[in-house]
Protein backbone atom coordinates (compact mmCIF):
# COMPACT_ATOMS: atom_id res chain seq x y z
CA UNK A 1 0.00 0.00 0.00
CA UNK A 2 1.53 3.46 -1.24
CA UNK A 3 3.04 5.57 1.87
CA UNK A 4 0.38 8.08 0.45
CA UNK A 5 -2.49 5.79 1.72
CA UNK A 6 -0.87 4.65 5.15
CA UNK A 7 -0.48 8.18 5.96
CA UNK A 8 -4.02 9.26 5.07
CA UNK A 9 -5.47 6.32 6.99
CA UNK A 10 -3.40 6.59 9.90
CA UNK A 11 -4.69 10.19 10.37
CA UNK A 12 -8.62 9.52 9.94
CA UNK A 13 -8.18 6.88 12.56
CA UNK A 14 -6.47 9.54 14.71
CA UNK A 15 -9.36 11.94 13.90
CA UNK A 16 -11.99 9.69 14.38
CA UNK A 17 -10.57 8.91 18.00
CA UNK A 18 -10.08 12.57 18.78
CA UNK A 19 -13.97 13.60 17.38
CA UNK A 20 -15.10 10.82 20.00
CA UNK A 21 -12.85 12.50 22.71
CA UNK A 22 -13.94 15.77 21.56
CA UNK A 23 -17.79 14.62 21.34
CA UNK A 24 -17.46 14.01 25.55
CA UNK A 25 -18.21 17.14 26.00
CA UNK A 26 -21.63 17.01 23.70
CA UNK A 27 -22.36 13.50 25.57
CA UNK A 28 -25.59 12.18 27.35
CA UNK A 29 -27.54 12.48 24.31
CA UNK A 30 -31.53 12.23 24.19
CA UNK A 31 -32.68 9.28 22.81
CA UNK A 32 -34.68 11.10 20.18
CA UNK A 33 -31.23 12.93 19.21
CA UNK A 34 -29.60 9.17 18.99
CA UNK A 35 -32.47 7.97 16.38
CA UNK A 36 -32.07 11.44 14.50
CA UNK A 37 -27.95 10.89 13.94
CA UNK A 38 -29.01 7.19 12.63
CA UNK A 39 -31.80 8.00 11.00
CA UNK A 40 -29.93 10.53 9.20
CA UNK A 41 -26.46 8.95 8.05
CA UNK A 42 -29.13 5.60 7.10
CA UNK A 43 -31.36 7.54 5.36
CA UNK A 44 -28.52 9.17 3.02
CA UNK A 45 -27.30 5.59 2.57
CA UNK A 46 -30.66 4.62 1.59
CA UNK A 47 -31.21 7.84 -0.88
CA UNK A 48 -27.58 7.19 -2.52
CA UNK A 49 -28.37 3.70 -3.13
CA UNK A 50 -31.72 4.44 -4.66
CA UNK A 51 -30.75 7.26 -7.03
CA UNK A 52 -27.64 4.23 -8.07
CA UNK A 53 -30.03 1.86 -8.74
CA UNK A 54 -32.61 3.59 -10.77
CA UNK A 55 -29.34 5.29 -12.50
CA UNK A 56 -28.29 1.96 -13.35
CA UNK A 57 -31.94 0.64 -14.78
CA UNK A 58 -32.06 3.85 -16.81
CA UNK A 59 -28.35 3.09 -18.57
CA UNK A 60 -29.24 -0.93 -18.89
CA UNK A 61 -32.54 0.41 -20.90
CA UNK A 62 -31.53 3.45 -22.62
CA UNK A 63 -27.51 3.24 -23.46
CA UNK A 64 -27.81 0.11 -24.99
CA UNK A 65 -25.73 1.07 -28.54
CA UNK A 66 -26.85 4.51 -27.96
CA UNK A 67 -23.70 6.52 -26.50
CA UNK A 68 -24.84 10.23 -24.96
CA UNK A 69 -22.32 13.00 -25.57
CA UNK A 70 -23.09 15.47 -22.64
CA UNK A 71 -19.82 17.66 -22.69
CA UNK A 72 -17.82 17.01 -25.91
CA UNK A 73 -14.68 16.19 -25.87
CA UNK A 74 -15.00 15.22 -22.26
CA UNK A 75 -17.85 13.47 -20.39
CA UNK A 76 -19.90 10.81 -22.04
CA UNK A 77 -22.51 8.41 -20.73
CA UNK A 78 -22.01 5.11 -22.41
CA UNK A 79 -22.77 1.43 -21.30
CA UNK A 80 -20.14 -0.45 -19.39
CA UNK A 81 -19.88 -4.05 -17.91
CA UNK A 82 -17.31 -4.63 -14.68
CA UNK A 83 -17.59 -8.57 -13.78
CA UNK A 84 -14.70 -7.85 -11.43
CA UNK A 85 -14.00 -5.37 -8.32
CA UNK A 86 -13.07 -1.44 -8.08
CA UNK A 87 -9.63 -0.38 -9.66
CA UNK A 88 -9.43 -2.98 -12.25
CA UNK A 89 -9.57 -6.34 -9.72
CA UNK A 90 -10.05 -9.69 -11.75
CA UNK A 91 -13.16 -11.37 -11.74
CA UNK A 92 -11.17 -14.10 -10.24
CA UNK A 93 -11.39 -11.88 -6.81
CA UNK A 94 -15.13 -11.63 -6.50
CA UNK A 95 -15.38 -12.81 -3.17
CA UNK A 96 -12.52 -10.65 -1.87
CA UNK A 97 -15.10 -7.88 -3.99
CA UNK A 98 -18.42 -9.10 -2.02
CA UNK A 99 -16.42 -9.40 1.25
CA UNK A 100 -14.68 -6.00 1.65
CA UNK A 101 -17.51 -3.76 1.02
CA UNK A 102 -19.67 -5.75 3.40
CA UNK A 103 -17.22 -5.60 5.68
CA UNK A 104 -16.84 -1.81 5.24
CA UNK A 105 -20.37 -1.23 5.80
CA UNK A 106 -20.60 -3.38 8.58
CA UNK A 107 -17.53 -1.55 10.87
CA UNK A 108 -19.00 1.35 9.82
CA UNK A 109 -22.28 1.11 10.88
CA UNK A 110 -20.62 -0.33 14.31
CA UNK A 111 -18.52 2.40 15.29
CA UNK A 112 -21.53 4.43 14.54
CA UNK A 113 -23.92 2.51 16.82
CA UNK A 114 -20.83 2.21 19.39
CA UNK A 115 -20.57 6.26 19.28
CA UNK A 116 -24.31 7.33 19.58
CA UNK A 117 -25.05 4.48 22.22
CA UNK A 118 -22.35 5.87 24.42
CA UNK A 119 -23.83 9.51 23.98
CA UNK A 120 -21.17 11.12 21.90
CA UNK A 121 -22.36 13.49 19.15
CA UNK A 122 -20.96 12.71 15.72
CA UNK A 123 -20.33 15.70 13.73
CA UNK A 124 -22.28 16.37 10.31
CA UNK A 125 -18.99 16.14 8.16
CA UNK A 126 -18.99 12.85 9.50
CA UNK A 127 -22.58 11.75 9.04
CA UNK A 128 -21.96 13.00 5.81
CA UNK A 129 -19.50 10.84 4.40
CA UNK A 130 -20.41 7.69 5.98
CA UNK A 131 -23.91 8.17 4.55
CA UNK A 132 -22.04 8.70 1.27
CA UNK A 133 -19.51 5.81 1.57
CA UNK A 134 -22.48 3.45 3.02
CA UNK A 135 -24.60 3.75 0.44
CA UNK A 136 -22.07 4.07 -2.62
CA UNK A 137 -20.60 0.50 -0.84
CA UNK A 138 -24.23 -0.89 -0.49
CA UNK A 139 -24.84 -0.08 -4.30
CA UNK A 140 -21.93 -1.78 -6.03
CA UNK A 141 -22.25 -4.66 -3.74
CA UNK A 142 -25.79 -5.27 -3.94
CA UNK A 143 -25.35 -5.78 -7.62
CA UNK A 144 -22.60 -7.87 -7.43
CA UNK A 145 -24.55 -9.70 -5.43
CA UNK A 146 -27.30 -10.45 -7.86
CA UNK A 147 -25.76 -10.15 -11.47
CA UNK A 148 -22.21 -11.06 -10.58
CA UNK A 149 -20.79 -7.51 -11.75
CA UNK A 150 -21.40 -3.82 -11.66
CA UNK A 151 -23.33 -1.83 -14.13
CA UNK A 152 -20.70 1.09 -15.29
CA UNK A 153 -22.01 3.89 -17.90
CA UNK A 154 -19.88 7.81 -16.66
CA UNK A 155 -16.73 7.96 -18.72
CA UNK A 156 -14.57 11.23 -18.57
CA UNK A 157 -11.86 11.24 -21.71
CA UNK A 158 -9.64 13.16 -20.42
CA UNK A 159 -9.16 9.76 -17.86
CA UNK A 160 -9.38 7.26 -20.86
CA UNK A 161 -9.26 4.04 -18.40
CA UNK A 162 -11.91 5.91 -16.06
CA UNK A 163 -15.79 4.61 -16.28
CA UNK A 164 -17.93 4.35 -13.23
CA UNK A 165 -21.24 4.74 -12.16
CA UNK A 166 -22.55 6.96 -8.94
CA UNK A 167 -22.08 4.75 -6.59
CA UNK A 168 -18.44 4.73 -7.01
CA UNK A 169 -18.39 8.67 -7.32
CA UNK A 170 -20.68 8.44 -4.05
CA UNK A 171 -18.06 5.99 -2.46
CA UNK A 172 -15.32 8.59 -3.44
CA UNK A 173 -17.04 11.73 -2.59
CA UNK A 174 -17.60 10.38 0.82
CA UNK A 175 -14.00 9.49 1.33
CA UNK A 176 -12.50 12.87 0.43
CA UNK A 177 -15.27 14.30 3.49
CA UNK A 178 -14.04 11.92 6.05
CA UNK A 179 -10.29 13.64 4.84
CA UNK A 180 -11.34 16.54 4.97
CA UNK A 181 -13.32 16.56 8.38
CA UNK A 182 -10.47 14.23 9.99
CA UNK A 183 -8.10 17.12 9.28
CA UNK A 184 -10.05 19.53 10.39
CA UNK A 185 -10.51 17.49 13.77
CA UNK A 186 -6.56 17.04 13.78
CA UNK A 187 -5.77 20.49 13.73
CA UNK A 188 -8.38 21.47 16.23
CA UNK A 189 -7.43 18.93 18.34
CA UNK A 190 -3.33 19.92 17.79
CA UNK A 191 -4.23 23.41 18.36
CA UNK A 192 -5.86 22.77 21.77
CA UNK A 193 -3.39 20.76 23.12
CA UNK A 194 -0.83 23.97 22.38
CA UNK A 195 -2.92 26.42 24.04
CA UNK A 196 -3.12 23.73 26.79
CA UNK A 197 0.80 23.72 27.28
CA UNK A 198 1.45 26.98 26.89
CA UNK A 199 -0.85 27.90 29.79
Amino acid sequence: MPPQVLLISKEMCNAFVASSELSIAVSDLTSKEKYKIAGRIMSLAGIVWAIDAGTKYWALQDLVNHPVQLIPNFLYLFLGTNPGGSFGIPSQFMEFCLTMPATMVFIMALWMRLQIKAGKSIPVLQQLGLGLLMGGALGNWSERVVHSGVTDFIYLQWFSSCIFNLADFSIDLGFLVLVFEAIKITIKTRVGTELDVAK
